[in-house]
C-alpha cells in the first residue's frame, strides 16, 4: 500500500481522509442541487394533471441519488482498503 500511496503522491492517511472528505462534500453538494432542481420542477406542475411527469421526475431523482450514493460508497471502500 505504501507504494500505491507514493505513486499517488500521498504520504499520510490524514491526506487521504482530507481528500475523501472533499469528494464526499462534492457528492453531497451534487445531491442537494439535484434535489432542489427536482423539487422546483415538481412545484411548477399540477399533481392532478401532471402526475406522470412528477412521477418521472421522482424516479429520475432517485436514480441520480442512488448513483451518487454508490460513488460515495466506492470512495469510502477504496479509502478503507488503502488503510487496511
Amino acid at each position: 500500500m505504501k507504494a500505491l500511496l507514493r505513486a499517488a503522491k500521498l504520504s499520510t492517511y490524514k491526506e487521504i481522509d482530507e481528500i475523501l472528505e472533499e469528494f464526499r462534500a462534492m457528492e453531497k453538494s451534487i445531491r442537494d442541487t439535484k434535489r432542489q432542481e427536482a423539487f422546483e420542477k415538481m412545484n411548477q406542475l399540477d399533481p392532478t394533471t401532471n402526475g406522470l411527469e412528477i412521477k418521472e421526475i421522482m424516479i429520475n431523482l432517485q436514480n441520480e441519488l442512488d448513483m451518487s450514493n454508490s460513488i460515495e460508497a466506492a470512495l469510502l471502500a477504496f479509502t478503507n482498503r488503502l488503510k487496511s
